[in-house]
């Protein structure tokens, strides 16, 4: 049902091409075009809008009864399609044209798989009814490109979103599909204690801001092991710290940097709360000025039970191996649309391209006979969700 027409793009070409020509977050010109050309040769709607990188289209189902449109879901698949500062080293005869960009996160695959589903169901869409929009956006790499995307205000109330990313420690042919809890959160912060700097030799003189971080990352960290029980999955890691340039010095400024991860969005707010009373708490006792800069992140990503379930028979009708992995802290902002759209259903789905190198490596790859095979799922999974009567919605 969902095999390429003969007179379909060279898919294989497609996925090289973008492979060839990565671009950073947000500076996609050229793979939103090349996305726009592919979906007007095949004549696949494109919905407007006002944003400069990414692309927006809709396949809308015509099937009938009684001579009337059947009753209709909405329902979207992202595909992110930004790259990477990262310096190939794959080897690979198409390897990335643009020194130090690369896509070592598979969004040029996962781009190209959005087209190949949105050119299939588009030549079909007389056997179903309801709405599938693609969404191919931008600055996934970057955090915000979920939230500009859905900004632009075209997207209707959905039923369903899909996400689905290429997982290398999986075979062709193997997908990872966990219900409840996936991907974490994904917050950052930036501290920085302002105290008085002298000499080394004359601390009294000054007032050392070192001791006053130290003091707050101690507060911080025991807050972490008392207060948050260890039932509630989460993470506050403290990544980078930097004060001085002097053995005899004591420095005006001290910093840190960190970043928390938590699956639930209470948790993520009780201690972003926590640490700023902390900040507010050491710079009183510390006589010392701390700025706090928090960087709000993307969302957790919770998959629902129904939409695995479907997804577990769609495949199994494709003969694909279903290998539960567990939940991860990285993050994703996929989990925006469900953060913003309460009633949509969502789910994220792990698909084998070949083991290989990890994601983000600058050896990663994705092996072609992934194409087809996550491209069929995805149409079987799509329109199986505009007609499933074991999905609610209220």
């Amino acid at each position: 049902m969902y095999k390429q027409a003969d007179h379909a793009p060279d898919w294989e070409e497609v996925f090289r091409d973008f492979h060839r020509h990565p671009e950073l977050g947000f500076e996609e010109y050229r793979t939103t075009e090349k996305i726009r050309s592919v979906l007007t040769q095949e004549n696949v709607e494109i919905i407007e809008t006002d944003i400069p990188t990414g692309l927006i289209a809709r396949v809308r189902g015509t099937r009938q009864q009684d001579g009337t449109c059947v009753p209709c879901r909405k329902i979207a698949l992202r595909s992110d399609i930004d790259a990477l500062p990262v310096t190939e080293e794959s080897g690979l005869s198409y390897s990335s044209c643009n020194p130090g960009i690369m896509h070592a996160c598979a969004h040029d695959f996962h781009t190209t798989v959005g087209l190949m589903c949105a050119c299939s169901l588009n030549r079909i869409r007389d056997r179903f009814s309801g709405e599938i929009w693609f969404l191919f956006q931008p600055g996934e790499e970057v955090f915000y490109g979920a939230e500009r995307l859905y900004g632009t205000g075209v997207l209707p109330d959905m039923d369903v979103y899909f996400g689905f990313h290429a997982q290398p420690d999986l075979e062709v042919g193997e997908v990872s599909i966990v219900p409840g809890p996936l991907m974490a959160s994904v917050d950052g912060f930036r501290i920085a204690v302002t105290g008085v700097g002298t000499h080394a030799a004359t601390p009294e003189k000054g007032n050392n801001p070192i001791p006053a971080l130290l003091d707050l990352i101690a507060e911080i960290t025991d807050y972490d092991l008392r207060q948050i029980p260890k039932d509630m999955p989460h993470i506050i890691s403290f990544t980078h710290l930097q004060s001085g340039n002097a053995w005899n010095v004591i420095p005006k400024e001290a910093i840190c940097e960190g970043t928390v991860r938590t699956f639930d969005e209470d948790l993520r707010k009780q201690i972003e709360t926590a640490i700023r009373d902390a900040v507010s708490h050491q710079s009183a006792a510390s006589n010392t000025k701390i700025d706090l800069t928090w960087t709000r992140g993307s969302s957790s990503v919770i998959n629902d039970g129904s939409l695995c379930a479907l997804a577990e028979r769609a495949a199994l009708s494709q003969h694909l191996i279903n290998l539960v992995s567990p939940p991860v802290m990285l993050g994703d902002d996929f989990g925006y649309y469900l953060l913003k759209d309460r009633r949509a259903k969502g789910l994220y789905i792990r698909i084998g391209t070949g083991k290989g190198y990890p994601l983000h490596h600058p050896g990663f790859q994705v092996s072609m006979r992934a194409l087809p095979v996550t491209s069929s799922f995805l149409c079987h999974l799509l329109t199986d969700a505009l007609s499933a009567d074991t999905l609610s919605f209220s």
